[in-house]
């Protein structure tokens, strides 16, 4: 149906630019830039679907390509970690070719070119990457059987991954695989190919196998229990130091309407209020993905302001604690905290604080109020009606505290 209303609805006369698409993918940008991808979602899927099909499918046709050039009739007793390990760098052949170029190990070629030969790739009898024909295995040669020479070789900046995790990914005395471990380093690999294909830094094959285990921890942190602390003493909101302002951010959440509300309130020494926010966010995101989009919409509202030096505070002790390095940040947030440190640099100078909800309650009661408004309301040197009986509250607390 969508399909006949489409066509009905495309006349040449009124549509002059969709007689002069050439291809899927210009019709596809094309319904994208005439908004018809709105009207017609099944038809936009339908298109999409059409071309992602190819690439989807290339790399698994691309693996049993691999398996049929490496485990041949003459090798095709190799255990199944090997033929990993072999058509890894067969397929990844683009970017063994790059590493180790003429280093020598014990004997053994370990350079690109000699580990593409080796895992088959334009050279005659291919031999197993890693293996090589020792002295010592020279029995087990005999009988047609190779024999692994301390796994595999050289320097380069893959070839001892498989291995640094193979004792990690052994749960138990029986050898069971853990899964876990091994989807995360899959994947850290994969992207570590993609990072290098688009012009990136190569990560070493110990901090990937490093990155990988601290995710599994981070994963397995996540889904056990946490029993509840006891509450600490509650501070109250203290002022910056002169010439400098602070930056409170928080977060609201709102599940009967499935969005969050972000909260930022910015006030100098004497406590007087330079710039408010109350923005609604409809991002399917965490708690802590949303702390630090606060986080981040804080430093870019003060940006705007012209501050220069600033003190940021929030009442996230992950996203805090990630800001002055004291630990690695947690992945789903390690992008949005990369992009804070970028923006920071634009600063004369900058600080970063933990407070708890008390000394954060401003920016807490302009998160919630983001749930009554549709956008983002912003508001420069003029406190909000909603804040002014706390404004007024930490600026006595203070004067108090000083006296």
């Amino acid at each position: 149906m969508e399909l006949l209303t489409l066509s009905s609805a495309l006349d040449p006369r009124e549509h002059s630019g969709f007689k002069n698409l050439k291809n899927i993918s210009e019709l596809c940008q094309w319904m994208v830039r005439t908004r018809k991808s709105e009207y017609y979602p099944l038809i936009y899927r339908v298109v999409k679907l059409v071309l992602t099909l190819p690439i989807s499918t290339a790399t698994t046709e691309q693996t049993f390509s691999a398996m049929n050039v490496i485990k041949t009739d003459l090798c095709n007793k190799m255990e199944d970690e090997f033929l990993s390990d072999a058509m890894m760098l067969f397929i990844e052949r683009d970017i063994a070719a790059t590493i180790s170029k003429g280093s020598r190990q014990n004997g053994s070629v370990t350079s690109g070119k000699g580990l593409a030969l080796r895992a088959g790739h334009r050279g005659p009898n291919p031999e197993p990457v890693g293996y090589r024909r020792t002295a010592r295995a020279a029995p087990a040669a005999r009988a047609g059987r190779r024999v692994p020479a301390g796994g595999l070789t050289g320097n380069d900046r893959f070839g001892g991954l498989p291995r640094a995790l193979n004792s990690r990914l052994k749960t138990d005395n029986y050898g069971e695989v853990n899964w876990k471990l091994f989807a995360i380093t899959a994947w850290s690999l994969w992207n570590n190919r993609n990072n290098v294909r688009h012009g990136g830094q190569c990560k070493g094959h110990e901090v990937i196998a490093k990155e990988a285990v601290e995710y599994w921890k981070e994963v397995q942190t996540a889904n056990q229990p946490q029993e509840k602390s006891p509450t600490p003493d509650e501070h109250p909101w203290t002022p910056p130091k002169q010439g400098w302002y602070k930056v409170n951010t928080d977060e609201a959440i709102f599940e009967d309407i499935r969005c969050y509300g972000i909260g930022v309130v910015i006030r100098n020494e004497r406590g007087q209020l330079m710039g408010a926010m109350s923005k609604k966010v409809k991002l399917p995101l965490g708690v802590l993905e949303i702390e630090a989009k606060a986080v981040e919409e804080g430093i870019l509202l003060a940006w705007d302001l012209g501050l220069k030096e600033i003190i940021v505070e929030t009442n996230a002790q992950q996203v805090a604690y990630s800001l002055r390095n004291h630990c690695w940040p947690p992945s789903s947030i390690r992008k949005i905290i990369e992009g804070i440190l970028l923006g920071l640099r634009c600063f004369n100078a900058w600080e970063e604080s933990h407070t708890r909800r008390k000394g954060n309650c401003a920016a807490h009661i302009m998160a919630r109020q983001a749930k009554f408004s549709n956008e983002c309301n912003i508001w420069v040197e003029e406190t909000p009606p909603m804040i002014a009986d706390q404004v007024q509250y930490d600026v006595s607390h203070c004067m108090l505290s000083s006296n």
